[in-house]
């Protein structure tokens, strides 16, 4: 531990995996992360003589700081049970918090937190009255009306607050109150990202206290509201909820989340229509609508027109996924809005498990795709279970593909398309290769549709040696096809241009690639130096140690890899593989983060284990390290006590 010299504090007492997000990176700069710091030296093994003195080093170094944050205080009890009441205690005095600029409380796997500990937390928040940023995300299972109470007691001191984040999902109608109040005093807030999600408070009443509270923050650019869930609230809590048109002058981003809310038909959509209408400077539109299958092309038509005035926007993201009563028409709708979006850089469609989207629909989403042919750089579209599309769609698909001409990142997925063949694809890889100027990353989804075969791939193994400047590529084609070993090699033929590739993933789990295939795995990687990033799923593959052995010729030639994950579960790989992964990472010296999978596996009896961890341990770079060997049932006890002192090395 050194001195904190920064003026941001994060504590996560989380008792779960977490990944940072990268958004929250860049938002938040000289971000402290506690949890990284102490949560390693916390374990349930832990003696209390050790844990004492680990509580002394914290204290210690605490002191030595400039600035004061929340820390653990009794996180085991002298039984060395968890104890998770009560722990966030002030280290010294409340004062010293007043210079924060950014704090981030993330609680939100504290089941047994309590009205009190939220209290004790906000009466020492409230004197952090240069704070800035604050995130607070609180127990999925709901909080008392006191406890939020606490909370909003806590807030109206932030006077200076500009970036407020709160989680506070499945509470009440009073509670839902609390928060409207605590919002409407916070005058200076610049962004605003509010998660009420599955909350049985928000019902037409309350949600037009929310309206009000939001519509009066004449300051705010940014406005992320996640009212997924929130069954109770009708299409006449739409319109409350943004009735007051001429508010938020400043307004840029607007992230909206309806999913799953059952009573939100085509007049409540209609209703947003009004709101957006009127929000001529936004850049950045977000839309989710996923699971509400009440909504009609009417609805949607109304909304989309609206949209159609926001000449400024630069990013819009529509998810209707499974409105099952939206037809093609509401893609010609689509393509009527996009006639005047002539600054939109970034598209992101989503239409999954709709049976009316055919190749009609496909055909008017290529005239948006013309109409946004100088702008576009990036376009997301998904089409999952969309049982309508064919290999006439990807020909239309294609044709839009040739008018974009500054396009840099594409993500296509038609998974579980099943009446798309070989002939789809060789028409989608012509229209990857006239991209070959400008495509620098390509996210490929094909999963689940079994009349594509290694005809299929090989085209695109075509299509991709022409894409020179290509950076990251992910290819999923994994269950249900019938593609094997003549794949891999087709793509490492395919891959021998690309030379810059930095990021490459390939998910091939459940299909008919033996030893032979990992054979042309290995060529492939020796032709990519340059990668740092490796994602390899072969899951269920008639795979054995042999491969293994190839694989480890593949990994000794890349000497600048960052990220590595494996998984070959279920697959006939037993301790002779494991050896030889061992050997290939040893001279991996800028692996970060690796990620091993080899579950199910009879083969694995143990005495591997250890050898591989101290290969690993070798790795002076790694950060993040993920084991999984779920269902390997020969594992003997030997193993793991030799695998746990390894780790505590």
């Amino acid at each position: 531990f050194s001195p904190i010299k920064s003026k941001s504090v994060s504590i996560r007492p989380n008792m779960k995996k977490y990944k940072e997000d990268d958004h929250r990176k860049s938002k938040i700069h000289g971000l402290m992360n506690f949890h990284q710091q102490i949560h390693p030296l916390i374990r349930p093994s832990l003696s209390l003589e050790t844990h004492t003195q680990i509580k002394s080093l914290v204290k210690s170094c605490i002191h030595a700081s400039k600035y004061y944050f929340w820390s653990y205080d009794s996180f085991y009890d002298h039984n060395d049970e968890p104890k998770c009441h009560g722990f966030f205690r002030l280290r010294d005095k409340i004062k010293t918090l007043a210079p924060l600029k950014s704090l981030i409380l993330d609680l939100k796997w504290c089941f047994e937190i309590f009205d009190e500990d939220l209290k004790d937390i906000f009466n020492q928040v409230k004197y952090a009255t240069s704070l800035k940023c604050f995130e607070l995300s609180l127990p999925y299972d709901g909080m008392t009306e006191q406890g939020i109470k606490n909370i909003k007691e806590g807030l109206i001191f932030l006077k200076f607050l500009e970036d407020l984040h709160l989680s506070i999902r499945c509470i009440n109608e009073d509670s839902v109150q609390l928060v409207c109040d605590s919002i409407k005093y916070l005058s200076r807030l610049k962004s605003l990202n509010l998660d009420l999600s599955f909350s049985k408070g928000l019902t037409d009443k309350t949600v037009n206290a929310l309206g009000e509270s939001i519509m009066n923050l004449n300051h705010l650019e940014s406005l992320n509201l996640d009212i997924s869930g929130c069954e109770r609230m009708s299409k006449e809590g739409v319109l409350q909820l943004y009735k007051k048109q001429k508010q938020l002058p400043n307004l840029k981003n607007l992230f909206i989340n309806c999913a799953l809310i059952k009573y939100i038909e085509s007049p409540g959509v209609a209703n947003l229509s009004r709101f957006v209408s009127t929000r001529a400077g936004l850049t950045a539109l977000d839309l989710k609508f996923s699971f509400c299958d009440r909504i009609r092309d009417d609805g949607l038509t109304e909304l989309l027109y609206a949209i159609k005035n926001l000449t400024s926007l630069q990013s819009f993201s529509l998810d209707l996924a499974a409105c099952r009563l939206l037809t093609d028409e509401s893609l010609y709708s689509l393509k009527e809005c996009t006639s005047s979006l002539q600054q939109l850089t970034r598209l992101k469609v989503h239409f999954e498990e709709n049976i009316k989207i055919t190749e009609k629909g496909i055909f008017f989403l290529k005239e948006s795709m013309a109409n946004l042919r100088k702008t576009l750089k990036f376009f997301d579209l998904r089409m999952t279970l969309c049982g309508g599309i064919n290999d006439k769609a990807l020909c239309y698909f294609k044709e839009g593909l040739m008018k974009l001409s500054s396009v840099s990142e594409l993500k296509i997925n038609f998974s579980s398309c099943r009446k798309l063949s070989n002939q789809g694809l060789a028409e989608l890889g012509e229209g990857i290769e006239k991209l070959k100027d400008t495509l620098e990353a390509i996210d490929l989804n094909f999963g689940w549709s079994s009349r594509i075969t290694e005809g299929g791939i090989e085209s695109l193994a075509k299509a991709f040696s022409s894409l020179k400047i290509l950076k990251v590529l992910r290819l999923n084609f994994g269950c249900g096809n019938f593609i094997g070993d003549q794949s891999l090699r087709n793509l490492s033929e395919g891959f021998q241009s690309l030379g810059g590739l930095k990021s490459l993933a390939l998910n091939f789990i459940s299909c008919d690639i033996t030893d032979r295939g990992i054979y042309h795995l290995k060529e492939c990687l020796l032709k990519l130096r340059n990668l740092e990033s490796l994602e390899v799923i072969m899951a269920r593959c008639e795979i054995t140690d042999s491969g293994m052995k190839s694989v480890k010729a593949g990994l000794k030639a890349l000497a600048n890899i960052k990220y590595l994950k494996l998984v070959f579960a279920h697959c006939a790989i037993g301790d002779e593989g494991l050896i030889h992964i061992r050997e290939g990472l040893r001279g991996l010296k800028s692996l970060r983060h690796l990620d091993l999978h080899f579950g199910a596996s009879p083969g694995i009896k143990g005495h591997s284990l250890g050898p591989l961890i101290s290969a690993i341990k070798s790795i002076s770079s790694l950060k993040v390290l993920e084991l999984n060997f779920p269902e390997c049932f020969d594992l003997k006890d030997a193993a793991l006590v030799q695998i746990a002192e390894r780790i505590r090395e």
